[in-house]
């Protein structure tokens, strides 16, 4: 079976609360070869790890994040929402990711955000990315292709991955982003891939590497398709799966 290059979903989102450290570890601990995680900036112009623009499901304020300075977001208590066990996890900095892992683990950087026009959140990023120099360790992915075409007009030499969900503007997505940034990956939902996913992926250079697949039947499929890698929200379960499809086909 070739190498298959395997994710935590934001760190671990099923194992421990997203986008922690705690999770970050959890994916590093579980054999993960790398971690998504999701980035924005918050109103004091860090880069912050987070998901959602609200902060409503892993803490408890209704603000969103750009309400708040980072010397108050940092107070929030974004692991009690998980398990108790986890109470005290703070929302991270991407910079102190990147100096906890980015040595040790690849990192799929999610840039946030729907509009058409720039926050800033490219730039900040690219830059923080320069500045450590692990421009060969990330991958920045987004599925607003306008933010991946911003990142390859100011940063060609950094890898970006297009992500995909089934809605009614996938299409655009392909037609009118590959023929003018082509992306290192792209990073569809399981229930998309097929053959004719792979071939589309193939033909144009791109890793596949299907994001938020969780079940073992979902895990077993994606490595009978033979994408590039995995992004799962069960990095022990995706180790476990695929270690014994591996000893299974070695034997």
């Amino acid at each position: 079976m070739k190498k298959v290059l395997l994710f935590g979903h934001r760190g671990a989102a099923g194992e421990a609360p997203e986008n922690t450290i705690a999770a970050f570890e959890h994916a590093l601990s579980s054999g993960m070869d790398g971690i998504e995680l999701d980035v924005r900036l918050c109103q004091s112009g860090e880069v912050v790890v987070a998901h959602d623009a609200e902060l409503a499901r892993i803490t408890c304020k209704n603000l969103p994040v750009d309400a708040y300075c980072y010397s108050d977001l940092k107070k929030l208590d974004a692991g009690a929402h998980f398990s108790e066990k986890f109470q005290g996890e703070r929302i991270p900095l991407l910079c102190e990711v990147i100096d906890l892992f980015a040595d040790k683990l690849v990192l799929d950087i999610e840039l946030k955000g729907r509009g058409l026009s720039s926050n800033g959140l490219e730039q900040k990023v690219i830059s923080i990315v320069r500045e450590k120099k692990i421009q060969e360790r990330v991958i920045l992915s987004s599925f607003n292709p306008l933010i991946l075409r911003r990142v390859v007009a100011l940063a060609p030499e950094i890898k970006i991955g297009l992500n995909y969900i089934d809605d009614p503007v996938a299409w655009l997505r392909r037609v009118w982003f590959f023929p003018v940034s082509r992306p290192y990956s792209i990073h569809p939902a399981p229930e998309m891939v097929d053959d004719r996913m792979l071939k589309f992926a193939k033909k144009r250079g791109a890793l596949l590497i299907p994001w938020k697949v969780n079940s073992e039947h979902d895990i077993l499929k994606m490595l009978d398709t033979e994408a590039d890698g995995i992004i799962s929200d069960f990095p022990s379960r995706l180790k476990k799966v695929y270690n014994v499809q591996a000893n299974r086909e070695k034997n």
